[in-house]
């Protein structure tokens, strides 16, 4: 297994396309419902790579809160090795068991905690072992728990101790931080009836009235108007967007 680093997102060729066609979809029927007009979908294809940005930033996010949530199991599982009497080294290679049954064996941290004991077998240092990993999810559970074991390691002293008090910190803060999401994944959810819902209306109107709409379309005044709704329906997304950004 190569050192694959988790600080980015890149699409795949499959992604790409899936996502590209949602844009030019997404673009079509704004452009149909707000201009009635073919022309505003190819001005939109100049905001792709900002929509490509936060395509990937989106997918990033969702695979640093998998990454999180399988490293929530994985030191449930090593603190409980270290419950009954494992070493550090041997906890981690225990821990496969429980990631595979959970996760399966092609799951981020399946792989990476067989990488990690590939490298233990060949007595890489297990401070090294971390900190290679920590450093390429970039996640701070994950960095802060890879500082407490160099620590340790070089410090002395009880550290299983001071590793078991690590996990119980950091377990608290990962549940926090689910308990928050799972409070908010309700709003957002609100969050997206509420964006479809205006096209939901005019797709109503538009096959029961056809020319409900006819005054905004084809005349500058019309498109100033139908702009500026536009501009209001987009502030309104970033808004309640940020609203429900909540960090720990």
């Amino acid at each position: 297994m190569q050192n694959t680093s988790y600080l980015t997102y890149k699409l795949s060729p499959k992604e790409f396309l899936l996502y590209l066609v949602l844009f030019e979809a997404a673009a079509i029927i704004t452009a149909h419902f707000f201009y009635d007009s073919i022309y505003p979908v190819i001005a939109t294809n100049i905001f792709l790579k900002k929509y490509f940005n936060a395509v990937s930033n989106y997918l990033q996010n969702k695979r640093v809160k998998k990454i999180r949530l399988e490293f929530l199991d994985f030191i449930n599982s090593v603190s409980d090795s270290l419950n009954t009497g494992y070493s550090l080294e041997n906890s981690i290679s225990e821990s496969l068991k429980p990631l595979s049954a959970l996760y399966g064996e092609n799951s981020i941290l399946y792989r990476e905690v067989l990488y990690m004991k590939k490298k233990l077998l060949i007595n890489i240092p297990i401070e090294t072992v971390f900190e290679d990993f920590s450093s390429r999810t970039g996640i701070d559970e994950i960095i802060a728990f890879s500082e407490v074991i160099k620590i340790s390691k070089k410090g002395g002293g009880d550290m299983i101790a001071i590793i078991k008090s690590t996990i119980t910190t950091i377990r608290a803060k990962i549940e926090l931080t689910e308990d928050i999401s799972a409070t908010v994944s309700s709003k957002k959810y609100e969050q997206l009836v509420m964006m479809v819902m205006p096209f939901a209306i005019f797709a109503y109107i538009d096959i029961t009235q056809p020319e409900f709409f006819s005054p905004l379309y084809h005349n500058l005044l019309g498109i100033i108007i139908s702009s500026i709704c536009l501009l209001i329906y987009i502030g309104s997304i970033f808004i309640s967007k940020k609203i429900l950004e909540i960090e720990v």
